[in-house]
């Protein structure tokens, strides 16, 4: 079931469910709680939640089903766990595209939390990381003419609002939400510091803008990365 995994034989393990933007979580959770395992079970651009296979995106039928299948079998995996964290991120902007699909996808949340939770996982749902938009390699590559002036490929100039509508429908899950929009916008939203890339490409982190992630989430030391009266963040 687990795609990807850091180590077996640390004394803890990590869970981290999710579409691509689990996966990149993957290098700064390996550094950011280096005395545990971290094992990833992705599938990509297929939203986390166990029951709903209808939510949009570029996607047949039949891979609708798949990915509810997928998510059917990952609970049914973790449930059959002794307790262990769970940390459950997507690119929620593109499933929760309107106000009927947030009420659906945030009800589909608050069941799988409680689901994971009465199982004895403390669950942290990372919200939407707010994104750049163009493919930033373009951007730094692209010529900068009066023609095609670089400042035409701005970031951050429409993903952002999209990105910020599906974190505020996410705020209902309380405690176990994390928004990650102050990791990448003081008040700026930023594609890298200095000549070190957080993004490598439209929406995906760089290892650095994982970790960079990663520390702010066990920084903020959650009850969700708390297991047994111990912080996997410490």
């Amino acid at each position: 079931m687990v795609t990807c995994a850091t180590s077996q034989d640390r004394a803890g393990s990590v869970y981290v469910w999710g579409d691509s933007h689990a996966r990149h979580l993957a290098p700064g959770l390996a550094e950011a709680l280096a005395d545990q395992n971290v094992k990833i079970i992705y599938s990509s651009a297929c939203v986390p939640l166990w029951g709903v296979s209808e939510l949009p995106y570029a996607r047949s039928r039949t891979s609708r089903r798949e990915c509810a299948s997928h998510n059917m079998e990952t609970l049914k995996f973790l449930e059959g766990l002794p307790p262990a964290p769970v940390i459950i991120a997507a690119r929620w902007k593109n499933y929760l595209t309107t106000p009927e699909l947030r009420r659906v996808g945030l009800q589909g949340l608050k069941d799988v939390t409680q689901r994971l939770e009465r199982s004895g996982h403390p669950v942290t749902v990372i919200g939407n990381v707010i994104e750049p938009g163009p493919e930033v390699i373009d951007c730094l590559r692209s010529p900068d003419t009066l023609i095609t002036p670089r400042a035409r490929c701005q970031p951050f100039s429409s993903p952002v609002q999209a990105s910020l509508e599906a974190n505020v429908a996410l705020q209902p899950l309380g405690a176990a939400f994390f928004d990650p929009t102050p990791v990448f916008c003081t008040p700026e939203c930023q594609v890298a510091i200095g000549k070190t890339m957080l993004f490598r490409d439209g929406h995906h982190l760089t290892d650095e803008g994982s970790l960079r992630l990663a520390g702010a989430l066990v920084r903020a030391a959650p009850l969700s990365l708390t297991v047994q009266g111990r912080s996997t963040g410490r």
